[in-house]
């Protein structure tokens, strides 16, 4: 497949597609709402952005259409094959993420081979015991925190207030853990050495 998408999530990418990518875009482009429906970004959605290479109305010429269409043609390509790309994407995390979740049992902490998309695959699956992900970086390891709902900030647990924008040395004998590198101000996400040092 060209973009990767595995076999047996062929439809249910292609029906998430249509709902969330294609049907806005046609709901816009066929008057039916508003781009003001998206308020001060409303400028900024696809069918607004590829009305703009439409000819201008002193851009005369017999081909001028066709010419601003073949301009347009490339990058509304473009973001389909993204958008159905990330699809396939977070459906092959999702599989990995599942395994790794048996995997973890009942531990707080889940382990991933690499960083992934974990959120939809930890609500199908029911884990509410899980509070962190660590997983692998190019030389290094990150703990992140694993948000309450998909939109919101509020974490499940926070990192402790007193790890706050702290690395090397400080954060080291701050949690007394041997190879902490860093951790955000905002206690989602800390940086580690080693695998050890982020369990």
């Amino acid at each position: 497949r060209a973009l990767a998408v595995p076999e047996a999530d062929i439809e249910a990418i292609h029906d998430n597609f249509d709902q969330n990518f294609v049907l806005p875009v046609d709901l816009i482009d066929n008057g039916a709402i508003e781009p003001s429906v998206a308020g001060p970004m409303g400028g900024l959605t696809l069918p607004v952005l590829l009305e703009t290479l439409k000819p201008v109305f002193d851009e005369l010429g017999p081909d001028v259409d066709d010419t601003a269409f073949m301009a347009a043609l490339p990058i509304a390509q473009a973001f389909v094959q993204a958008s159905i790309k990330s699809k396939a994407a977070k459906a092959r995390a999702e599989t990995i993420v599942t395994a790794a979740i048996e995997a973890a049992g009942m531990s707080p902490v889940l382990e991933l081979p690499m960083g992934m998309p974990f959120r939809s695959a930890v609500e199908k699956s029911g884990a509410d015991h899980l509070l962190f992900v660590i997983h692998p970086r190019d030389s290094d390891w990150a703990l992140t925190t694993i948000r309450k709902t998909a939109d919101s900030f509020e974490n499940r647990a926070d990192l402790p207030v007193g790890w706050a924008g702290l690395a090397n040395e400080e954060l080291e004998d701050a949690c007394g853990v041997p190879g902490a590198k860093f951790c955000h101000n905002a206690r989602f996400i800390a940086v580690t050495a080693t695998r050890d040092a982020a369990f």
